[in-house]
């Protein structure tokens, strides 16, 4: 079957050549056609590629910690000294796309909103006028979540564990509601 494949043979010129590779799309005006800057700059990009857009994460603009990020970008060491705002942004920006995702909250401007308008509304943090106490106080709510999380999963798989080495499941037979009953013989 293979044998009876033909391939024609094609001769471009060069310049026919260069103009295929340089066939770009045409493009009228600037990009930014009929936008200010001002406008360009309040377009909010979905949270996924925000830092790859704006230079620096949504939670930076969100929680006014530009000029900390920027002292940050500057010297290393001022990470540190403000204790550690890199790590907490990340934490944060992690867990926001993991609770968007799994909750099946769209990854936009308006979903990131009404993601933090829930976080403010259980920790209470936009009263707050020092952006790093809101960074903390977001940041606190997160690893305490997480934290409960993990504590309510180790104790269900404790539980599991206990009724297992209690139940000898050689004298217990599942009823049909998944209670375990004792077998009568």
């Amino acid at each position: 079957m293979g044998e009876n494949i033909t391939f024609r043979v094609v001769k471009l010129d060069q310049t026919e050549a260069e103009a295929i590779a340089d066939d770009k799309p045409v493009t009228t005006g600037t990009v930014n056609q009929g936008f200010t800057n001002s406008e360009i700059n309040n377009i909010v990009p979905p949270l996924e590629v925000y830092e790859a857009v704006k230079g620096k994460p949504y939670l930076v603009d969100h929680l006014e910690l530009s000029s900390i990020w920027n002292l940050r970008s500057e010297n290393p060491k001022v990470d540190k000294t403000f204790g550690n705002v890199t790590k907490k942004v990340g934490v944060i920006e992690g867990w926001l796309k993991n609770y968007m995702k799994k909750n099946f909250i769209s990854d936009d401007s308006e979903g990131t909103q009404r993601t933090l308008r829930m976080v403010d509304k259980m920790v209470n943090y936009s009263t707050v006028k020092d952006p790093m106490e809101k960074l903390n106080k977001v940041y606190q709510f997160i690893v305490s979540s997480n934290k409960n999380r993990a504590f309510q999963r180790l104790r269900r798989a404790l539980q599991r564990r206990a009724i297992d080495e209690v139940i000898n499941l050689d004298y217990v037979k599942p009823s049909r509601i998944g209670q375990y009953m004792p077998r009568r013989e």
